[in-house]
């Protein structure tokens, strides 16, 4: 897919340009967590789905199919923490938080894969654990039981998404995998079915309450999950390592930016400085070599 893309460095800030988007759609919507999550994997699914099938992409069952499943059920979960940190503690917050499964992931490689820890990993934990105290401190004491309830859901986000991350990269390591569309694809599918059964299981139902709910989650499943996912995933493999850290850092910075704009979020100096320390410390280890 990255073949098709004459700018792949375009194509990377434009997808994470869109994405940036994602929790300001989550927001503006009047659904649950779990409501909103399978509506954007529902319409994610259809898009890439298609997708998958015009470009050519095989789905075959077999092994490479099972890890991008389990892969889909793991980023459905991380798709309500999300949301519930989305509504507790904001878009910005919420968004810059779960982008801490750079070090989630640190974490699995080094106790896992029994990789060593370089510096510039080391360094960048301890820039995000300054910048995390700065980010969490005032309202943690302030605003009481709602607002650590969104920090630790939305630290949990980080925790699936760094599973799905895993079993999707599991994925493309069998023999015979499916391509990358195919697979982000079968991942979103099984992805809507489990948050489905999820929203039964939670004494939900599916039906969107508005037109306007109804138009957001068309745009956030399409837009957001489809178009954006296809921009990142068709471009970051011909874009350096370091290059692809700083661009994806657009997301939660932009995130942040939308929720002071549209919601006219307050902003303390402490905000400032610990978001700029957890985001300097996410570059650094999403760069990190292990």
């Amino acid at each position: 897919m990255s073949g098709t893309i004459k700018s792949p460095l375009a194509a990377l800030t434009a997808g994470a340009f869109i994405i940036s988007f994602s929790s300001i759609f989550a927001r503006l919507s009047t659904e649950t967590p779990v409501v909103n999550g399978f509506y954007r994997m529902m319409f994610g699914a259809v898009f890439l789905t298609a997708l998958a099938f015009l470009s050519g992409s095989r789905f075959r069952l077999g092994r490479s199919a099972l890890y991008s499943a389990f892969a889909g059920v793991l980023l459905g979960t991380d798709m309500v923490f999300w949301h519930t940190g989305i509504d507790y503690v904001g878009p910005g917050l919420a968004t810059l938080l779960a982008n801490f499964q750079v070090f989630f992931l640190a974490v699995y490689d080094v106790t896992v894969e029994k990789k060593p820890i370089s510096r510039r990993l080391f360094f960048a934990m301890l820039l995000a654990v300054s910048g995390l105290y700065l980010l969490v401190s005032p309202g943690w004491s302030m605003e009481g039981g709602s607002f650590r309830t969104g920090v630790a859901a939305s630290l949990i986000a980080g925790v699936f998404y760094t599973g799905f991350t895993i079993f999707i990269k599991k994925s493309s390591q069998t023999v015979n995998p499916l391509d990358k569309t195919a697979s982000i694809a079968s991942a979103c599918v099984a992805s809507a079915v489990f948050l489905c059964m999820a929203v039964f299981a939670a004494g939900e139902n599916l039906v969107v309450e508005s037109p306007k709910d109804l138009g957001i989650l068309i745009v956030y499943g399409v837009i957001c999950q489809g178009v954006g996912w296809v921009l990142i995933t068709g471009a970051i493999r011909a874009v350096r390592l370091s290059v692809v850290g700083l661009v994806l850092l657009l997301q939660p910075t932009l995130s942040w930016v939308w929720e002071v704009l549209i919601f006219s979020k307050p902003v303390i100096f402490t905000d400032l400085a610990g978001a700029a320390l957890a985001m300097a410390a996410i570059y650094l280890g999403s760069v990190s070599k292990n």
